[in-house]
């Protein structure tokens, strides 16, 4: 699926919330039991989190948020969200390949954690080649994929 990426702003802080409670709080409940609204809504209201993040459009539509913290030694993915009308079409393989083909090209692992409540995302990380990363804590499993 043909996809662009923008920068979050401020600006696209309450739509970012709306879009991590559709897609996360069931997740989100299920590992530690409730949600916290307003530790949830205050992410995207901190101005060094949304540097990292990136709002991924189809067409002209806002669809997903991709967050990644890049490092000298890795990029860590630490958040990929996608509405549930874009989910299973191919949208989040594309994201993800792109973001390893950057990997590839920096010769840096591509790191993340899941929640373990969120079977389905670990499956999709495994299909793409992340592999486990040591124990995780109580509520994430670590992956990482590694440069061939």
């Amino acid at each position: 699926m043909t996809f662009t990426l923008r920068p979050a702003t401020r600006a696209d802080a309450d739509w970012l919330y709306a879009l991590r409670r559709t897609t996360m709080q069931v997740y989100v409940e299920a590992a530690f039991g409730h949600w916290d609204e307003a530790a949830q809504r205050g992410r995207f209201h901190v101005g060094h989190e949304l540097a990292n993040m990136e709002i991924i459009e189809v067409g002209d539509r806002a669809v997903g948020l991709l967050h990644i913290e890049r490092a000298r030694h890795e990029i860590f993915l630490a958040n990929l969200q996608i509405q549930p009308g874009f989910q299973r079409r191919g949208l989040g393989t594309a994201v993800i390949r792109r973001l390893l083909d950057e990997g590839r090209q920096a010769r840096l692992p591509v790191r993340l954690q899941v929640l373990k409540t969120n079977p389905s995302a670990r499956a999709l990380y495994e299909r793409l080649g992340f592999a486990p990363l040591g124990p995780g804590d109580v509520v994430h499993d670590r992956m990482i994929w590694r440069p061939d």
